[in-house]
């Protein structure tokens, strides 16, 4: 390269080297001014090679198709109406948006004059991504141009309507109709199929239980990645599952119920990740940007991709109450006591009130053990007539033994004794409470049955009622030593003591009747006193009388 000097000086005039210049000094200034030229070229080598024209066809010397590009990708003109790409191109780079651009143009076909469009991305963007990626690779040069064709046609602007119209129409009458057709359907196509892609958020996680809260599942939507449970553990002992296909399922869990001492609630909760991908047209494409500012822009598209979305389930919780309220029922297994002898006793039947939660229980020791209920039974009496059913125990009723049952078998039958025997004859009735606050303490502190839970049974309830019969002492005496001949009837006097309480009477109120049987006995002598009479030869039968 060489430096060439100026034919004049400042005023044009043919100059020469002033005088007191040496020729080194002209040498010097010449070496310096190569230089900078040398420098001045070394910054205009474009970084690529300018593109070429790959599948082109010649609509009547309007040359329409794509190019490829200096790294030997297919590419096409993205700007209608734009300079042709005469110079190098750029490394390319992923873009999202094309730039606005202003241009003044003319070619083959008559057409001169200005051609401008907006910025374009967006729906734009996506479908030229769709139109280069899955027609943009031909080697037909009539479809390439009909590509290209329907790569303006998705681009609209007002700015470029006059030059598109004018284009389409010369193609329309110069024997390329079909490449026009084919653009339109191009078009309608990459609108049709490349458009956004709208990501439906997964469904909810859902607990379900059953086995009274010790077991249960976990269901979990489509997109799942993991779930994580507190509370219960899945079936393995762990509390989070991977979920790999992400397909929907449902998974099993167990909670151990009282593990650490008798707790009233217990809540399970899930909670879990999803990622849900679906492919689409992302709006991006390949430029390839041109060294010249002026000229067009090309690009390629770069494929389908996946929309992803991601993110945590709104936890979801279920919790068991394990309060709950026991109830009872008796029956004396013996009705008639006899005084001193038989201690009161009553079987208890122990259950849980109707549509009430069911009794709590554990496993220990490989063994069900349930919470202990205590109850407390209280034996009114004697009374002198059978006790009236109610709900309330009558003011001053007098109470004749207590007995405490603590319940470890959960609901079922209970034989109770109580701390004593009846000393005294009557009616007796048995009455149980069941009291919140006078529960065992590992009860009471778990808070499983109310502080302020009361159940108390009827009182007078006839099932639940003894009797101890009246004792009566009686003495004897004759109303007479002798007999007549005229009159020969026994008569005796009894006299009648009651002992031990009170003579019962009947419903009426009516004392209940003793019923007394007398035997009198004759001998030839004179009986002596003893237990039991003599036996008596059969020609001299007793007579009796009541």
């Amino acid at each position: 390269m060489r430096a060439v000097l100026p034919p004049g000086g400042r005023d044009g005039v043919p100059g020469r080297i002033p005088p007191g210049r040496n020729t080194a000094a002209l040498a010097a200034g010449v070496l310096v001014l190569t230089l900078l030229l040398m420098l001045l070229m070394i910054e205009r080598i474009p970084a690529a090679r300018a593109a070429e024209s790959a599948d082109v066809v010649s609509i009547a010397g309007w040359e329409l198709g794509n190019f490829r590009s200096s790294n030997g990708e297919i590419v096409y003109c993205l700007e209608p109406g734009g300079r042709m790409p005469a110079g190098a191109q750029r490394e390319p780079a992923l873009v999202s948006e094309l730039p606005a651009f202003w241009t003044t143009s003319f070619d083959q076909t008559g057409w001169s004059g200005a051609v401008s469009s907006a910025a374009a991305g967006g729906d734009t963007i996506r479908r030229m991504n769709y139109l280069l990626s899955v027609h943009g690779a031909t080697r037909d040069p009539r479809a390439a141009a009909a590509v290209q064709l329907a790569v303006w046609l998705v681009r609209p602007d007002p700015g470029t309507d006059a030059w598109m119209k004018h284009h389409i129409i010369w193609a329309e009458t110069h024997g390329a109709a079909d490449i026009v057709q084919r653009a339109r359907a191009l078009a309608s196509e990459a609108r049709t199929n490349a458009v956004p892609v709208r990501i439906e958020l997964p469904g909810a996680l859902e607990l379900r239980a059953d086995d009274g809260f010790r077991s249960g599942e976990l269901s979990y939507p489509s997109g799942t990645t993991s779930v994580t449970i507190a509370g219960a553990r899945f079936p393995d002992g762990s509390t989070t599952r991977t979920i790999v296909d992400g397909a929907a399922g449902t998974v099993a869990w167990r909670a151990e119920l009282h593990a650490d001492g008798w707790e009233r609630k217990r809540t399970v909760t899930a909670e879990g990740a999803w990622k849900v991908s679906k492919a689409q047209w992302p709006d991006s494409l390949r430029l390839h940007p041109p060294t010249v500012d002026a000229q067009q822009r090309l690009g390629a598209g770069i494929g389908p991709g996946q929309a992803r979305r991601e993110g945590r389930f709104e936890p979801t919780s279920l919790e068991h109450d394990e309060r709950f309220e026991p109830v009872l029922t008796t029956r004396v297994p013996q009705v008639d006591l006899i005084r001193e002898r038989d201690r009161f006793a009553d079987t208890v039947t122990l259950a849980i009130e109707e549509q009430g939660r069911p009794w709590p229980w554990r496993m220990k020791g490989g063994e069900v053990e349930h919470a202990p209920v205590r109850a407390e039974g209280t034996v009114y009496g004697p009374f002198a007539q059978a006790p009236v059913e109610g709900e309330r125990v009558p003011a001053g009723a007098p109470v004749a033994a207590r007995a405490t049952l603590l319940a470890s078998r959960g609901p079922g039958e209970y034989s109770v004794s109580a701390d004593s025997a009846p000393d005294e004859a009557g009616y007796y009735v048995w009455v149980w409470r069941i009291r919140g606050d006078r529960q065992p303490q590992d009860v009471r502190s778990a808070g499983l049955i109310d502080p302020e839970y009361r159940f108390q049974d009827r009182f007078g309830v006839s099932e639940e009622q003894h009797r101890v019969a009246t004792a009566l002492r009686w003495t004897t005496r004759i109303s007479a030593d002798g007999l007549r001949w005229d009159h020969r009837g026994f008569s005796d006097r009894v006299t009648v003591e009651l002992q031990h309480g009170a003579w019962l009477r009947d419903e009426n109120g009516d004392r209940i009747p003793a019923r007394i049987r007398l035997t009198a006995y004759g001998s030839e002598q004179r009986p002596e006193r003893r237990a039991e009479p003599l036996r008596m030869p059969p020609s001299s039968p007793p007579r009796s009388s009541r």
